[in-house]
Protein backbone atom coordinates (compact mmCIF):
# COMPACT_ATOMS: atom_id res chain seq x y z
CA UNK A 1 0.00 0.00 0.00
CA UNK A 2 1.30 3.32 -1.10
CA UNK A 3 0.80 7.22 0.06
CA UNK A 4 0.83 9.96 -2.77
CA UNK A 5 0.49 7.23 -5.97
CA UNK A 6 -2.08 4.66 -4.60
CA UNK A 7 -5.34 6.47 -5.08
CA UNK A 8 -7.38 3.36 -3.39
CA UNK A 9 -4.94 3.78 -0.53
CA UNK A 10 -4.83 7.51 -0.70
CA UNK A 11 -9.13 6.94 -0.04
CA UNK A 12 -8.04 4.55 3.09
CA UNK A 13 -5.90 7.38 4.80
CA UNK A 14 -8.71 10.17 3.86
CA UNK A 15 -11.16 8.43 5.38
CA UNK A 16 -8.81 7.81 8.45
CA UNK A 17 -7.98 11.36 8.60
CA UNK A 18 -11.75 12.46 8.35
CA UNK A 19 -12.67 10.65 11.24
CA UNK A 20 -9.51 12.00 13.62
CA UNK A 21 -11.05 15.51 12.07
CA UNK A 22 -8.97 16.49 9.73
CA UNK A 23 -9.46 17.24 6.10
CA UNK A 24 -6.36 17.51 3.62
CA UNK A 25 -6.67 19.81 0.59
CA UNK A 26 -4.58 19.68 -1.97
CA UNK A 27 -2.07 22.85 -0.69
CA UNK A 28 -0.64 24.01 2.66
CA UNK A 29 -3.42 27.06 2.35
CA UNK A 30 -3.71 29.74 5.31
CA UNK A 31 -8.04 30.52 5.30
CA UNK A 32 -9.20 33.75 6.09
CA UNK A 33 -9.96 32.30 9.85
CA UNK A 34 -5.99 31.55 10.52
CA UNK A 35 -7.29 27.86 9.83
CA UNK A 36 -4.25 25.78 7.99
CA UNK A 37 -5.07 23.30 6.03
CA UNK A 38 -2.44 20.41 5.23
CA UNK A 39 -2.68 18.26 1.94
CA UNK A 40 -1.30 14.77 4.02
CA UNK A 41 -0.75 13.16 0.83
CA UNK A 42 2.69 15.15 0.75
CA UNK A 43 3.93 13.86 4.41
CA UNK A 44 7.15 12.19 4.39
CA UNK A 45 6.36 9.64 7.29
CA UNK A 46 3.06 8.90 4.46
CA UNK A 47 5.66 8.37 1.41
CA UNK A 48 6.23 4.75 1.85
CA UNK A 49 4.67 0.91 1.46
CA UNK A 50 1.97 0.41 3.99
CA UNK A 51 1.09 -3.03 4.58
CA UNK A 52 -1.79 -2.80 6.41
CA UNK A 53 -4.49 0.14 7.93
CA UNK A 54 -2.70 -0.32 11.20
CA UNK A 55 0.43 0.58 9.75
CA UNK A 56 -1.34 3.56 8.50
CA UNK A 57 -2.66 4.59 12.20
CA UNK A 58 0.53 4.29 13.48
CA UNK A 59 1.66 6.74 10.97
CA UNK A 60 -1.19 8.79 11.82
CA UNK A 61 0.02 8.79 15.87
CA UNK A 62 2.79 9.77 14.87
CA UNK A 63 1.78 13.20 14.73
CA UNK A 64 -1.71 13.01 16.27
CA UNK A 65 -0.84 11.41 19.55
CA UNK A 66 -4.00 12.49 21.22
CA UNK A 67 -6.38 11.31 18.37
CA UNK A 68 -6.82 7.78 19.22
CA UNK A 69 -8.46 8.61 22.31
CA UNK A 70 -10.85 10.57 20.25
CA UNK A 71 -11.92 7.67 17.55
CA UNK A 72 -12.15 5.69 20.90
CA UNK A 73 -14.86 7.62 22.00
CA UNK A 74 -17.43 6.99 18.83
CA UNK A 75 -19.88 4.39 18.82
CA UNK A 76 -17.84 2.49 16.19
CA UNK A 77 -15.14 1.75 19.00
CA UNK A 78 -17.23 1.53 22.23
CA UNK A 79 -20.08 -0.30 20.24
CA UNK A 80 -22.38 1.59 22.59
CA UNK A 81 -24.86 4.43 22.62
CA UNK A 82 -27.83 5.42 24.29
CA UNK A 83 -30.95 6.71 22.30
CA UNK A 84 -33.49 9.23 23.26
CA UNK A 85 -35.60 7.07 24.35
CA UNK A 86 -33.01 5.48 27.11
CA UNK A 87 -32.38 2.32 24.77
CA UNK A 88 -29.02 0.76 24.88
CA UNK A 89 -28.11 -0.37 21.71
CA UNK A 90 -24.84 -1.10 19.92
CA UNK A 91 -22.88 -4.03 19.02
CA UNK A 92 -22.04 -4.93 22.48
CA UNK A 93 -25.90 -5.05 23.18
CA UNK A 94 -28.18 -6.17 20.15
CA UNK A 95 -28.49 -8.95 18.30
CA UNK A 96 -28.91 -9.26 14.60
CA UNK A 97 -29.81 -11.74 11.97
CA UNK A 98 -26.44 -12.21 10.64
CA UNK A 99 -23.96 -13.26 12.51
CA UNK A 100 -26.47 -12.90 15.62
CA UNK A 101 -24.64 -11.48 18.46
CA UNK A 102 -21.19 -9.80 19.71
CA UNK A 103 -21.93 -11.15 23.78
CA UNK A 104 -19.89 -14.58 24.10
CA UNK A 105 -18.28 -14.38 20.28
CA UNK A 106 -15.59 -11.51 20.60
CA UNK A 107 -12.90 -13.04 19.55
CA UNK A 108 -14.58 -14.54 16.17
CA UNK A 109 -16.05 -10.89 15.69
CA UNK A 110 -13.20 -8.69 16.19
CA UNK A 111 -11.02 -10.66 13.66
CA UNK A 112 -12.83 -8.43 11.54
CA UNK A 113 -14.29 -6.08 13.78
CA UNK A 114 -13.03 -2.83 16.03
CA UNK A 115 -11.61 -4.59 19.52
CA UNK A 116 -11.98 -2.44 22.35
CA UNK A 117 -9.47 -5.02 24.40
CA UNK A 118 -7.23 -2.21 24.78
CA UNK A 119 -7.86 1.64 24.99
CA UNK A 120 -4.90 1.86 21.90
CA UNK A 121 -5.39 -0.11 18.65
CA UNK A 122 -1.68 -0.03 18.47
CA UNK A 123 -1.31 -2.16 21.59
CA UNK A 124 -3.71 -4.53 20.11
CA UNK A 125 -1.35 -4.67 16.85
CA UNK A 126 1.45 -5.68 18.96
CA UNK A 127 -0.13 -9.09 20.01
CA UNK A 128 0.95 -10.41 16.72
CA UNK A 129 4.17 -10.44 17.44
CA UNK A 130 4.35 -9.78 22.08
CA UNK A 131 2.95 -11.97 24.41
CA UNK A 132 0.61 -10.53 26.45
CA UNK A 133 3.36 -11.37 29.47
CA UNK A 134 5.62 -9.14 28.21
CA UNK A 135 3.44 -5.68 29.05
CA UNK A 136 1.79 -7.15 31.92
CA UNK A 137 4.89 -8.74 33.61
CA UNK A 138 7.21 -5.83 33.42
CA UNK A 139 9.03 -6.83 36.87
CA UNK A 140 9.23 -10.11 38.65
CA UNK A 141 10.64 -10.80 41.91
CA UNK A 142 8.66 -8.34 43.76
CA UNK A 143 8.80 -8.71 47.41
CA UNK A 144 11.05 -11.77 47.75
CA UNK A 145 14.80 -12.51 46.21
CA UNK A 146 15.33 -14.79 44.27
CA UNK A 147 18.44 -16.67 42.52
CA UNK A 148 19.76 -15.39 39.55
CA UNK A 149 23.70 -17.22 39.78
CA UNK A 150 24.94 -20.10 41.33
CA UNK A 151 28.15 -21.34 41.00
CA UNK A 152 29.08 -24.75 41.94
CA UNK A 153 32.80 -24.57 41.37
CA UNK A 154 33.25 -22.46 44.60
CA UNK A 155 32.35 -25.00 47.00
CA UNK A 156 34.05 -27.13 49.66
CA UNK A 157 35.91 -24.35 51.36
CA UNK A 158 34.91 -25.15 55.28
CA UNK A 159 34.84 -23.40 57.86
CA UNK A 160 37.84 -24.69 59.99
CA UNK A 161 39.63 -25.26 57.21
CA UNK A 162 39.70 -28.87 55.49
CA UNK A 163 37.54 -32.10 56.97
CA UNK A 164 35.16 -34.72 57.13
CA UNK A 165 31.71 -33.87 56.94
CA UNK A 166 30.71 -33.56 60.20
CA UNK A 167 27.12 -32.32 60.04
CA UNK A 168 26.80 -28.60 59.33
CA UNK A 169 29.46 -27.82 61.98
CA UNK A 170 32.28 -27.42 59.22
CA UNK A 171 30.18 -25.39 56.93
CA UNK A 172 31.37 -22.46 56.07
CA UNK A 173 27.85 -19.96 55.73
CA UNK A 174 28.28 -16.57 54.24
CA UNK A 175 25.30 -14.05 53.88
CA UNK A 176 24.91 -10.57 51.68
CA UNK A 177 23.76 -7.24 53.00
CA UNK A 178 20.07 -8.32 52.52
CA UNK A 179 20.50 -11.63 54.56
CA UNK A 180 20.30 -13.81 51.66
CA UNK A 181 22.95 -16.91 51.89
CA UNK A 182 25.75 -16.01 49.42
CA UNK A 183 28.26 -18.68 50.09
CA UNK A 184 27.34 -22.10 51.46
CA UNK A 185 30.46 -24.92 51.71
CA UNK A 186 28.17 -27.61 50.04
CA UNK A 187 27.02 -25.59 47.57
CA UNK A 188 29.30 -22.87 46.39
CA UNK A 189 28.35 -19.51 45.70
CA UNK A 190 24.84 -17.21 45.07
CA UNK A 191 23.52 -14.35 43.71
CA UNK A 192 20.07 -12.76 44.02
CA UNK A 193 17.76 -9.94 43.10
CA UNK A 194 14.88 -8.62 43.31
CA UNK A 195 12.43 -6.20 41.80
CA UNK A 196 14.30 -7.79 38.25
CA UNK A 197 13.76 -6.45 34.62
CA UNK A 198 13.14 -9.99 32.84
CA UNK A 199 14.99 -10.96 29.72
CA UNK A 200 13.23 -11.26 27.00
CA UNK A 201 13.50 -14.30 23.78
CA UNK A 202 11.38 -15.51 20.96
CA UNK A 203 9.41 -18.11 21.97
CA UNK A 204 7.06 -20.50 20.48
CA UNK A 205 6.10 -22.87 23.04
CA UNK A 206 8.40 -25.55 22.74
CA UNK A 207 12.34 -26.19 23.94
CA UNK A 208 14.97 -28.74 23.54
CA UNK A 209 16.99 -29.78 27.20
CA UNK A 210 20.30 -30.98 26.66
CA UNK A 211 20.64 -34.16 28.55
CA UNK A 212 23.50 -36.08 29.73
CA UNK A 213 24.28 -37.63 26.43
CA UNK A 214 24.61 -34.60 24.31
CA UNK A 215 27.92 -33.34 23.89
CA UNK A 216 28.22 -29.47 24.95
CA UNK A 217 31.18 -26.85 24.30
CA UNK A 218 32.02 -26.31 28.00
CA UNK A 219 33.73 -22.74 26.65
CA UNK A 220 30.32 -21.31 25.88
CA UNK A 221 26.99 -21.06 27.24
CA UNK A 222 25.27 -23.97 27.39
CA UNK A 223 21.47 -23.44 27.83
CA UNK A 224 20.41 -26.61 29.43
CA UNK A 225 16.63 -25.63 27.88
CA UNK A 226 16.76 -24.10 24.57
CA UNK A 227 13.86 -22.28 23.70
CA UNK A 228 12.28 -22.49 20.50
CA UNK A 229 11.52 -19.57 18.48
CA UNK A 230 12.89 -16.67 15.96
CA UNK A 231 11.71 -13.84 14.45
CA UNK A 232 11.09 -15.09 10.97
CA UNK A 233 9.24 -17.89 13.57
CA UNK A 234 4.83 -17.21 12.70
CA UNK A 235 4.35 -19.00 15.46
CA UNK A 236 6.71 -17.35 18.07
CA UNK A 237 6.34 -14.44 20.58
CA UNK A 238 8.65 -11.62 22.26
CA UNK A 239 7.84 -13.48 25.83
CA UNK A 240 9.54 -12.55 29.15
CA UNK A 241 11.59 -15.20 31.13
CA UNK A 242 13.88 -15.54 34.55
CA UNK A 243 17.06 -15.95 33.14
CA UNK A 244 19.38 -18.40 35.56
CA UNK A 245 22.86 -18.94 35.10
CA UNK A 246 25.49 -20.84 36.75
CA UNK A 247 28.68 -23.36 36.82
CA UNK A 248 28.38 -26.85 37.56
CA UNK A 249 30.71 -30.17 36.77
CA UNK A 250 30.93 -31.95 33.28
CA UNK A 251 32.85 -34.58 32.09
CA UNK A 252 36.28 -33.25 30.72
CA UNK A 253 36.87 -35.91 28.89
CA UNK A 254 33.50 -36.23 26.58
CA UNK A 255 32.25 -32.57 27.47
CA UNK A 256 28.98 -34.12 28.70
CA UNK A 257 27.53 -32.79 31.82
CA UNK A 258 27.34 -35.04 34.92
CA UNK A 259 25.23 -36.05 38.05
CA UNK A 260 27.42 -35.68 40.97
CA UNK A 261 26.70 -37.69 43.92
CA UNK A 262 26.05 -34.77 46.42
CA UNK A 263 23.91 -36.21 49.93
CA UNK A 264 26.09 -39.35 51.33
CA UNK A 265 23.49 -42.14 50.95
CA UNK A 266 26.59 -43.64 49.63
CA UNK A 267 29.20 -42.52 52.08
CA UNK A 268 32.45 -43.25 49.44
CA UNK A 269 31.36 -41.25 47.04
CA UNK A 270 28.97 -38.52 48.23
CA UNK A 271 30.55 -34.56 48.01
CA UNK A 272 28.92 -33.56 51.28
CA UNK A 273 31.23 -36.01 53.02
CA UNK A 274 34.84 -36.12 51.36
CA UNK A 275 34.30 -32.77 49.71
CA UNK A 276 35.81 -34.63 46.37
CA UNK A 277 34.39 -33.48 43.20
CA UNK A 278 35.76 -36.92 41.17
CA UNK A 279 34.90 -39.51 43.76
CA UNK A 280 30.81 -37.75 43.72
CA UNK A 281 30.89 -37.32 39.56
CA UNK A 282 32.16 -41.22 39.77
CA UNK A 283 28.98 -42.07 41.92
CA UNK A 284 26.97 -40.18 40.61
CA UNK A 285 27.57 -41.13 37.54
CA UNK A 286 27.20 -44.94 38.35
CA UNK A 287 23.72 -44.60 39.94
CA UNK A 288 22.60 -43.29 36.14
CA UNK A 289 23.93 -45.76 34.15
CA UNK A 290 27.05 -43.51 32.31
CA UNK A 291 30.57 -43.77 32.57
CA UNK A 292 33.09 -41.12 33.70
CA UNK A 293 36.62 -40.02 32.23
CA UNK A 294 38.01 -39.11 35.49
CA UNK A 295 38.54 -35.40 34.20
CA UNK A 296 36.22 -33.14 35.20
CA UNK A 297 35.64 -28.85 34.79
CA UNK A 298 32.92 -26.47 35.78
CA UNK A 299 30.82 -25.37 32.57
CA UNK A 300 28.90 -22.10 32.42
CA UNK A 301 25.17 -23.23 31.89
CA UNK A 302 21.60 -20.80 31.71
CA UNK A 303 18.36 -21.77 31.78
CA UNK A 304 14.98 -19.92 30.80
CA UNK A 305 11.70 -19.54 32.49
CA UNK A 306 8.71 -18.29 30.76
CA UNK A 307 7.21 -15.95 33.19
CA UNK A 308 3.29 -15.84 33.89
CA UNK A 309 2.57 -15.62 37.28
CA UNK A 310 3.07 -11.95 39.17
CA UNK A 311 0.83 -9.79 36.84
CA UNK A 312 1.06 -6.50 37.18
CA UNK A 313 -1.57 -3.63 37.92
CA UNK A 314 -3.03 -2.27 34.66
CA UNK A 315 -1.58 0.81 35.68
CA UNK A 316 1.98 -0.83 35.68
CA UNK A 317 2.21 -2.33 32.60
CA UNK A 318 4.90 -1.48 29.95
CA UNK A 319 4.20 1.54 27.87
CA UNK A 320 5.48 3.00 24.10
CA UNK A 321 8.53 4.70 25.74
CA UNK A 322 8.74 1.69 27.85
CA UNK A 323 10.55 0.02 24.47
CA UNK A 324 10.49 2.47 21.88
CA UNK A 325 13.20 4.89 23.59
CA UNK A 326 16.97 4.90 23.66
CA UNK A 327 17.57 2.50 26.88
CA UNK A 328 14.25 0.40 26.74
CA UNK A 329 14.03 -2.87 27.75
CA UNK A 330 14.01 -4.59 24.70
CA UNK A 331 17.03 -4.71 22.65
CA UNK A 332 15.90 -5.30 19.08
CA UNK A 333 18.82 -6.40 17.55
CA UNK A 334 19.26 -9.00 19.98
CA UNK A 335 16.25 -10.23 19.14
CA UNK A 336 16.97 -10.38 15.03
CA UNK A 337 15.68 -6.81 13.87
CA UNK A 338 18.13 -5.32 11.66
CA UNK A 339 20.23 -2.22 12.53
CA UNK A 340 18.60 -0.13 10.64
CA UNK A 341 14.78 -1.39 11.88
CA UNK A 342 16.00 -1.39 15.22
CA UNK A 343 17.15 2.10 15.11
CA UNK A 344 13.60 2.85 14.01
CA UNK A 345 11.90 1.31 16.43
CA UNK A 346 13.64 3.55 19.30
CA UNK A 347 10.70 5.99 17.95
CA UNK A 348 7.80 5.96 19.93
CA UNK A 349 5.08 6.07 17.48
CA UNK A 350 2.17 6.29 19.69
CA UNK A 351 1.25 8.87 22.46
CA UNK A 352 3.97 10.88 23.78
CA UNK A 353 6.78 9.18 25.86
CA UNK A 354 5.69 11.74 29.04
CA UNK A 355 2.45 11.04 28.73
CA UNK A 356 0.68 9.30 32.39
CA UNK A 357 0.52 5.54 32.22
CA UNK A 358 -3.31 6.27 33.95
CA UNK A 359 -4.13 8.82 31.01
CA UNK A 360 -3.67 5.51 28.37
CA UNK A 361 -5.68 2.91 29.85
CA UNK A 362 -8.38 5.97 31.01
CA UNK A 363 -12.18 4.93 29.74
Amino acid sequence: MTIGGNRKAYRGVLVVLLVLGFAPSPTHVARADDEIRVDHSMMPPLQRLFDSASDVTKACLMCHPRAGKEVMATTHWTWKYTTKDGQELGKSNVINNYCVAVSSNEPRCTSCHADHTHELGIIDDHTEHIACQTCHIPVYAKERYVKTWWDWSTAGTLKDGEGEFEGRKVWLVQKDENGNKSYMSPKGSFEWGKQLTPEYVWYNGNSTYVTLDDAIDPNGLTPINALHGNIDDPNALIFPVHAFYGMQPYDAGTDKLVVPNLFPTNPETAYWKNWDWAKAIEGGQATVGREFSGEYGFATTAMYWPLTHQVSPAKDALTCASCHSPGGVLDFEALGYSAERAAALMFCPGPAPEADAAELTDG
